[in-house]
């Protein structure tokens, strides 16, 4: 086909598409099938591409006449359009090959249709011609810019010359006004004959010299000693040496009243009667414009080096023009951005460096800032060439033209990416510790060195009986003065501020029944000098409980040991000193078996407790769904209490197969417990002892209770209040046996297994102990 194999055709022409004489594609080009990506072999190309020309559509006949015209065809779905010529190739079956390139026209249709170099043919001169249509584009906009200068420039021109055409009529009106003129202007005239060495001058002349009178300059000479002495030899020899040139020249002069002014002097040279030069021409003050060249310089020198301070500062630096589009950006701001500086000119920043994460409220605030020509100063979010979100402090300030119209914008941009982390980590680690003191059960106050309150925290709010925010508006003298109240009459309360650095004390709270030990911690200055106060508050009232409640433990437990051990020491002593008969000898020891059985049961019952209260290895319970009836009956089984003839009646009241979650070996010791309780105290009296099943909701879960009940001697409300105490016992006589702790135990063994012990007691009526626990409704 036209002298290429279908590969070669692929390669040369990557936008051509092929068919058959029935008009369906038979081959196209890996270019055209980016941008088509539903074109396959054998589709019909008249559903692909529209022909826009020729208008004979897509038939065989009609493409064959008009290989010689170009031909357009149009993607409609992506409005891509072909153009290109048609080729007809001849042979056993004819083909249409459509050898065509996008019409694009320029670079931003290359960028639409996510084209690039490399999808192009190397003979292609479409891009020869994107290239050329920008260039005409941009010389075009270069060139209307340039006709809205000139226009500018034509009305000021216009202007000047209308300005000066009504001067120079009114000149022409009379010598005065022309004489007015000239001493507005600071002008006058002279007029040298150097035959006769006359010097002719205007009223105008002699005021810039100041003279009157004698002091008149008539002569070259005499005008000579007003000039400046350092341009005195320059002036002459210009002035002498003049030709038939006209010339021009700045000089200074010295004022016959001494003030130094700065010339133009404008001469022209003509022929006299011989041999007489005639030299003419102006002098003009223009002391004014020398003063302003100067300060020009000045500001020249100020902004060659505010543009060497902006090329070198790191802070990005750019100037816009009063619609906001870029001119130039030093480079710092090319560093930040990463854009160069021809991605950037004439682009708005905001355009290049705002992402959706910027605040739009901020954003708003800028462009009414912008729209009004006033200077603000914001912190926003931007992101770099590649993608990289940074901080920058931006300060815009507008310049203004000689009406005091803002004809751009400056804006100098601070990077504070790290500022920002940095304050990011400080604001989270001051969360943190609000929410660490605000989470603590200590209380903390702060003061400053006046005792002004900075801050405090809910538990002192606690431990004062005060709200938060009735604690916060208290100064230092307020807070003593609070918990000197709270401490009662009797006691020496001492202010914080008069304790030492690091001293501490205790207060008790008479009316919140609370102990605190209080601590006082100076905050140093940098000289060594306090510059306030931190007062640290600690609940202590447990720890002192746990003190006074370990020295009663102690004290019970060596009463209750010393009796047993006192009773086993005498019996044994009695055994070794005396001969005893045998009745009395196994009396003697049975006192003794009874006595050690106290002992180890009390010890075994402490042991239990105290590894329950810690954790250890006997109080990891081992959790399980455990059915009540059939470790209920076993414990009923087990049970044996010698010389007693009563049995425990169990009542399941129709609960069929409960399960509830428990460790069984610790629920059958808490059972073992109550029912042997329920024998010592109503052994007495007697009556049946009863072990009944119940059910209840509670809240969100279903419970199994486990009741006890005895028909015993019962138990007041206070007894009722004390009987989980180690050691207590309802009945303290020597009639009921018992070490105290049972109840103690069992409690510790129900709530460990996150169940409810309930007592129903009262005195001679018996009492009944129920043990709930959450039932397993999952089977």
């Amino acid at each position: 086909m036209v002298g290429l194999s279908p590969e070669q055709l692929v390669a040369h022409f990557p936008f051509h598409v092929a068919v058959d004489e029935s008009m369906q594609v038979i081959q196209y080009g890996r270019s055209l099938a980016q941008l088509i990506p539903e074109i396959r072999i054998g589709i019909p190309i008249a559903g692909l591409l529209r022909l826009r020309r020729p208008c004979g559509g897509w038939v065989a006949e009609a493409l064959s006449k008009d290989t010689e015209l170009l031909h357009i065809a149009e993607h409609e779905p992506t409005k891509l359009v072909l153009r290109g010529q048609m080729v007809c190739v001849a042979g056993e079956i004819k083909q249409f090959i459509f050898l065509a390139s996008p019409w694009v026209d320029g670079p931003e249709a290359l960028d639409r249709l996510g084209l690039t170099l490399g999808d192009f043919a190397l003979h292609d001169v479409s891009l020869d011609l994107i290239q050329v249509v920008q260039s005409m584009r941009i010389a075009n906009d270069d060139l209307r810019r340039l006709a809205s200068i000139l226009k500018g420039h034509r009305s000021e021109l216009q202007r000047v010359n209308a300005e000066l055409s009504a001067r120079n009529e009114q000149l022409e009106l009379t010598s005065r006004d022309l004489v007015d003129a000239q001493q507005i202007a600071d002008l006058g005239n002279w007029r040298y004959d150097s035959a006769t060495d006359h010097l002719e001058t205007s009223s105008g002349f002699v005021s810039i010299f100041g003279g009157a009178g004698d002091h008149i300059p008539s002569t070259f000479a005499s005008w000579l000693e007003f000039v400046h002495p350092a341009d005195r030899l320059r002036v002459e020899q210009m002035i002498r040496d003049a030709d038939g040139n006209a010339f021009d020249i700045d000089f200074r002069i010295i004022r016959s009243d001494g003030r130094r002014r700065y010339v133009h002097l404008r001469c022209r040279v003509g022929l006299g009667v011989a041999p007489s030069v005639i030299k003419a021409g102006t002098l003009q003050d223009v002391t004014v414009r020398k003063r302003t060249e100067r300060m020009l310089r000045v500001q020249r020198r100020q902004i060659r080096k505010l543009a060497l301070v902006a090329s070198k500062t790191d802070n990005g630096v750019v100037i816009t023009d009063v619609m906001g589009r870029i001119e130039w950006a030093n480079r710092a701001f090319r560093r930040q951005s990463g854009f160069a500086q021809r991605q950037l000119r004439g682009r708005k920043p905001g355009d290049l460096l705002q992402v959706p994460e910027t605040s739009q409220d901020t954003i708003k605030y800028m462009r009414a800032k912008l729209a009004a020509h006033e200077s603000f100063n914001v912190e926003l979010l931007n992101a770099a060439a590649d993608g990289r979100r940074y901080w920058v402090a931006i300060d815009v300030q507008p310049i203004r033209g000689p009406d005091g119209v803002a004809t751009h914008f400056i804006s100098v941009q601070r990077d504070i990416t790290a500022m920002r982390i940095q304050q990011a980590d400080l604001e989270r680690l001051h969360a943190e510790r609000e929410l660490i003191l605000e989470l603590s059960s200590d209380g903390f106050l702060a003061f400053d060195e006046n005792g002004a309150q900075v801050y405090s925290n809910s538990a002192a709010a606690y431990f004062m009986g005060l709200q938060p925010e009735a604690l916060s508006l208290m100064d230092e003298f307020a807070v003593d003065a609070r918990l000197a109240s709270l401490s009662g009459e009797g006691g020496v309360f001492v202010p914080a501020r008069v304790l030492a650095d690091g001293a501490t004390d205790i207060l008790n709270l008479i009316d919140a029944r609370m102990t605190l030990r209080r601590a006082v911690r100076n905050i140093a200055g940098d000289n060594g000098v306090a510059r306030g106060r931190v007062v640290y508050l600690t609940d202590i009232t447990r720890e002192k409980e746990l003190d006074r409640m370990r020295t009663e433990f102690l004290a019970t437990a060596a009463h209750e040991l010393r009796t047993p051990m006192s009773s086993i020491h005498g019996f044994s002593e009695l055994l070794m000193t005396r001969e005893l008969d045998a009745p009395t000898r196994r009396e003697v020891v049975e006192i003794i078996h009874h006595q050690s059985n106290f002992v180890v049961r009390m010890v075994n019952d402490l042991l239990d407790l105290e590894r329950l209260s810690s954790g250890a290895a006997f109080g990891e319970l081992r959790m399980q769904a455990v059915g009540v009836v059939p470790l209920v009956r076993r414990v009923i089984d087990g049970l044996l209490i010698e010389n007693d003839p009563r049995r425990v009646q169990f009542q399941s009241n129709g609960i069929e197969e409960p399960l509830v979650l428990a460790d069984p070996d610790k629920l059958a010791q808490a059972l073992i417990n109550l029912l042997a309780n329920a024998y010592r105290y109503s052994r007495t009296k007697g009556g049946a002892i009863e072990l009944v099943l119940s059910r209840r909701q509670r809240k969100s879960r279903v419970e199994i209770g486990i009741a006890v009940r005895d028909h015993g001697i019962g138990m007041t409300v206070a007894q009722i209040q004390k009987v989980f105490e180690r050691f207590y016992r309802a009945d303290p006589s020597s009639a009921v046996s018992g070490t105290g702790l049972g109840m103690t135990l069992v409690k510790e063994i129900i709530e460990r297994m996150d169940g409810i012990i309930e007592i129903d007691s009262a005195p001679d009526l018996g009492a009944t102990v129920t043990l709930w626990l959450p039932e397993v409704l999952d089977r």
